[in-house]
């Protein structure tokens, strides 16, 4: 997985596919890559000057980049600590429900029960 930020993006046309139609967009971002992306909106996802971060996945017919548009890991900053790490996520997220805690510190207090049961 790539990051980068949207250079340039611009409509390249729509089309038919499995009964759904989608929208084609050309992609140039600040790294240098130039590639296209589909999207079932007539709006692009995402627009200039927005961080993205992308897989190459291939070239399509005309041999043009196809950029896959991927999400960030989602708990990124939560330390990897063995199998403990969804059992403290879960105990973590019981407190913020129960009240005890304010959901901004979910992965902190996540962290300390996992430190705390490896």
């Amino acid at each position: 997985m790539a990051q980068s930020t949207v250079k340039k993006v611009q409509g390249n046309g729509d089309f038919l596919y499995q009964n759904r139609q989608f929208y084609s967009f050309e992609y140039e971002l600040e790294d240098g890559v130039v590639g296209m992306a589909n999207h079932t909106t007539s709006t692009p996802k995402y627009n200039e000057g927005d961080s993205v971060n992308y897989e190459l996945a291939g070239k399509d017919i005309q041999g043009n980049n196809k950029i896959k548009f991927v999400q960030a890991q989602q708990f990124s900053s939560f330390k990897s600590k063995g199998s403990n790490k969804s059992f403290a996520l879960a105990y973590a997220k019981d407190l913020v429900i129960a009240d005890k805690i304010p959901v901004e510190k979910i992965l902190d207090t996540a962290n300390k029960f996992n430190d705390w049961m490896s």
